[in-house]
């Protein structure tokens, strides 16, 4: 079963090998279990010049951000599987084999999620976030931001292609508004065990809290809701998800989740 990841770069050379060597740490072989897909929005550093020392393939031109660099990825795709990782995020060992596994298991199933490991500037291990199972497409809306984390979500190649890919119009919240369309179709399957590192850094786009809040609202408010029900709900379901992650919620808390600064 071929699994296909994308990176989206942009004068990504701070983090990128790191990615790359936990994409190709296993033992995929290019091509027939494992195609990777560098889209460059054109690098003018280093990135290139090491990508170039692994087997990915290399997409390079101006895009319109991030989701419509991923979406060139997703349309120039040819494997069973779908997923994409930031150049700055890592692959936990196993993870592809743990995907390809519960796929195959589940013929039926069109896309999976698991926790994330949440790690600083130097790759030092922060808090586990694990996404709630019990999550509802009401409840997704309401809690107002993707906590079904991306690095570790994967679907079938044609219900993302059914799904339209991710809208470019977002810069920060395609993601949540991809999970959404998804969650809307079907629920997840939840894979045990993190499958993926989440980098917080200084550079992170998803630092600039107020932007991404702005439009993780516009994604949320798509649909009619009741606005003091979406209230409610949304709260109830943050503070199931803080307690079902306590040492997430509590980097929140007292500031050693924040972004650091390397």
């Amino acid at each position: 079963m071929l699994v296909t990841i994308v990176t989206p770069t942009l004068n990504s050379e701070r983090y990128v090998e790191e990615t790359l060597q936990s994409v190709w740490s296993g033992d995929d072989r290019p091509g027939e279990t494992l195609e990777h897909i560098i889209v460059d929005g054109g690098s003018t550093d280093r990135t290139l010049e090491i990508v170039g020392r692994y087997p990915s393939k290399v997409i390079t031109g101006r895009d319109g951000g991030m989701y419509e660099a991923i979406n060139k990825g997703l349309e120039a795709a040819t494997g069973d599987i779908f997923s994409y990782i930031n150049s700055d995020d890592q692959l936990m060992r196993g993870t592809l084999t743990t995907v390809r596994d519960i796929f195959a298991r589940h013929p039926d199933c069109r896309w999976l999620v698991a926790s994330t490991m949440m790690i600083d500037a130097d790759g030092k291990d922060l808090a586990l976030l694990r996404p709630p199972r019990w999550l509802s497409p009401a409840r997704f809306r309401a809690i107002g931001w993707n906590c079904l984390p991306q690095q570790s979500t994967y679907c079938r190649t044609a219900f993302a292609r059914e799904l339209g890919g991710y809208d470019a119009t977002y810069q920060l919240a395609g993601d949540y508004d991809f999970a959404m369309r998804a969650l809307d179709q079907e629920r997840p399957i939840y894979a045990p065990g993190p499958l993926s590192r989440f980098r917080l850094h200084a550079a992170n786009l998803s630092k600039d809290r107020e932007a991404i809040d702005a439009e993780a609202r516009a994604v949320a408010t798509k649909d009619p809701f009741n606005p003091w029900w979406r209230l409610w709900l949304g709260f109830l379901t943050k503070v199931q998800v803080n307690a079902s992650n306590p040492k997430w919620a509590l980097g929140k808390t007292v500031g050693f989740m924040e972004y650091g600064s390397r």
